[in-house]
C-alpha cells in the first residue's frame, strides 16, 4: 500500500491506472511512428494524448472499473466498458479536434487513439474477471 494525502492506495490499482494510461500513449506513439512524424510534432500531440489518457482514466474509475472487489457480472463489466466507450468517443474527437491545424492526420491520430482505449478497456474487463481476483473477496466468518 502507498499512503497518500491521508488515504490509502493499493499497489495493484496504481500499477493498473500508469499501465493504462501507457497503453493509450503508446498507441498515439506507435501511430506517430508508422507516419514517421518529426519529434516538434510529436510533442504536442503526446500531450493532447495525455489529456485524453486522464479523461478516460476519470470515466474508468466512476464507471468502478479499479474497485479491488466488486460484485460485478461478465456482462455487467462489458456493459461499463461500453458505456465508458459511448463516454470517451466525444471526448478523444475533442481532445483531437484542438489540435493545432498544422498537424496533418488528426483522425488517423483519433483512431489509434480509440485503439488505445479499447484495449485498455477490453483489458480492463478481462482483469475485473480473471482468476486472480476471485481470492481477493473478503470473507466474514
Amino acid at each position: 500500500m502507498i499512503k497518500l494525502f491521508n488515504h490509502y492506495l493499493h499497489r495493484r490499482t496504481v500499477l493498473q491506472v500508469v499501465l493504462d494510461f501507457m497503453l493509450i500513449l503508446a498507441a498515439v506513439f506507435a501511430e506517430l511512428l508508422w507516419r514517421r512524424a518529426e519529434w516538434p510534432t510529436m510533442v504536442p500531440v503526446l500531450g493532447y494524448t495525455a489529456l485524453l489518457a486522464t479523461g478516460m482514466l476519470v470515466i474508468n474509475g466512476s464507471m468502478g472499473f479499479y474497485q479491488r472487489v466488486h460484485g460485478r457480472s461478465l456482462n455487467q463489466s462489458r456493459a461499463r466498458a461500453a458505456l465508458a466507450l459511448l463516454l470517451a468517443v466525444p471526448v478523444t474527437y475533442a481532445v483531437f479536434g484542438s489540435v493545432p491545424l498544422g498537424i496533418e492526420g488528426r483522425q488517423s491520430l483519433a483512431l489509434a487513439a480509440m485503439v488505445g482505449l479499447l484495449v485498455v478497456l477490453a483489458h480492463r474487463v478481462d482483469a475485473a474477471h480473471s482468476g486472480a481476483q476471485s481470492a481477493l473477496r473478503h470473507r466474514v466468518l
